[in-house]
Order: C-alpha cells, then sequence, then structure tokens
C-alpha cells in the first residue's frame, strides 16, 4: 500500500532559549528532523512533505529540496499542520503517516507496526501510544469499556482521574486517505479551541468526532515500548 508522511516542523521551541530553529538543533551531528526524514525514508514513503513555520528559511536551507514543504503562517495545533500539507498530497492514495521532527528515538520498526495495523484496520485512522509511570506533559488515552480508543486528552484538560492515566499519545498518527469530491481529507480532523486559550489547540480527545471514535470503527492504539520518545521542549 502507498504510505505518504507529513512531518510536523513548524513549533517554535520557546524553552530552548534559542534562535535556532527547535528542529535544526543537532543530536550526534544530525538535525533532529533529519531523523524523521530518515524514518519516512525507511518506511518507502513515497512522498514526504515537511510542514514548517517558525525559521522557514533556515529549515529549507537546511534541508534541500530533498522533500516538499508546507507553511503553517499560525501554530494552531496539529489539525491545523496536517491540513496545510493536504494540498501537496491531493494525488496521493493509501496511507498518509504523520509524525513530528523532534521524535529521534523513535524506531522504524515500530512505525511500520503502525502503518501495518492502519493497513488492516477498518477505520479511518490508528495512533502510537505508549505507558510510562512518567505521564507529566502528555496526552492521555481514553479507552472505552470494550477497549477500543475513545479520545486523547490534553494534560491541561485532564480531569483528577484522567490524569491517572498512564497511556500516553506519542503524536504519530496513520491515516487512510480520503477522497471528497476533489479534496483529499486525512479522517475528519477538526480544531478547537478552550475558553481563555490563547490560542487554538487541536484536540483529538472529548471532542473526539464520532468518525474517530473506538468501538472497533475507528481509531486504534498501538502501543510502544518506549518510555519517552521525544524531546521534552516546544
Amino acid at each position: 500500500m502507498n504510505l505518504s508522511t507529513i512531518i510536523l516542523a513548524a513549533g517554535q521551541g520557546t524553552r530552548m532559549n534559542s534562535t535556532l530553529p527547535k528542529v535544526l538543533h543537532p543530536l550526534n551531528g544530525k538535525p533532529l528532523v533529519k531523523y524523521s526524514i530518515d524514518l519516512a525514508d525507511a518506511l518507502s514513503s513515497s512522498r514526504t512533505v515537511v510542514v514548517i513555520g517558525n525559521g522557514a528559511e533556515q529549515v529549507r536551507s537546511a534541508l534541500g529540496e530533498s522533500v516538499a514543504y508546507a507553511l503553517q503562517p499560525q501554530r494552531l495545533g496539529t489539525a491545523n499542520a496536517v491540513q496545510a500539507a493536504e494540498g501537496l498530497l491531493a494525488d496521493a492514495s493509501g496511507l498518509v503517516l504523520v509524525i513530528s521532527a523532534d521524535m529521534p528515538l523513535l524506531t522504524a520498526d515500530t512505525l511500520q507496526r503502525l502503518v501495518t495495523t492502519q493497513s488492516q484496520n477498518t477505520g479511518p485512522m490508528a495512533l502510537l501510544t505508549v505507558r510510562s509511570a512518567n505521564p507529566r506533559g502528555f496526552g492521555r488515552i481514553l479507552r472505552g469499556v470494550d477497549g477500543g480508543v475513545t479520545g486523547i486528552v490534553e494534560e491541561a484538560q485532564a480531569t483528577a482521574e484522567q490524569l491517572k492515566i498512564d497511556e500516553l499519545n506519542v503524536g504519530a498518527y496513520c491515516f487512510k486517505v480520503q477522497v471528497e469530491g476533489q479534496k483529499i481529507t486525512l479522517g475528519h480532523i477538526d480544531v478547537h479551541q478552550q475558553e481563555g486559550d490563547q490560542e487554538p489547540i487541536e484536540y483529538a480527545g472529548q471532542d473526539l468526532p464520532p468518525g474517530l471514535s473506538g468501538n472497533g470503527n475507528g481509531t486504534v492504539g498501538v502501543q510502544d515500548t518506549a518510555e519517552k520518545t521525544e524531546s521534552s521542549d516546544e
């Protein structure tokens, strides 16, 4: 099955205290974003789109023409970033993998499991989860009585009970391409804003649309055994 990849690289990385975009910070002599590009190549991705925003020209200059670029003018969350890339995948078919540019510890084997799971899933998407005794900073995975994924709740919006959940959202997703008319869509992703938020936040949690609910017809959670897969700075 054909696979395309969207790499989310528009974040500012304010806690890095650096003028260098977060995704260009080197790890073992290689920019963070290059690890994600190498993963896409290892999975034989037919097209890789890097979503850029903060330091866009620096990222372009560092990566050259080996990938396609989509500009996210405002950082309005994961869903908005994916939507920014959809136009470059207008003729795509099969599956679209969505990963962040700051997850250098993810392996090709883990992502291949995610892709394989979604290729066999009747629903629109699969997502990667991890269990950790130190869940601070991560969205919590919500499951129904049947074990199916019913949503993701961000830590800031979680109840006291939800904060006890140790299954976490890694931030890696695999979608089935859906064509509506002449427009490609990846499932039914919505952007929501909570009262008091300074900027919109993407929720795939308690506001999850019915098309992405569990019940065996929607989202499938693929659990990884790693305890940490991404940089802690945003």
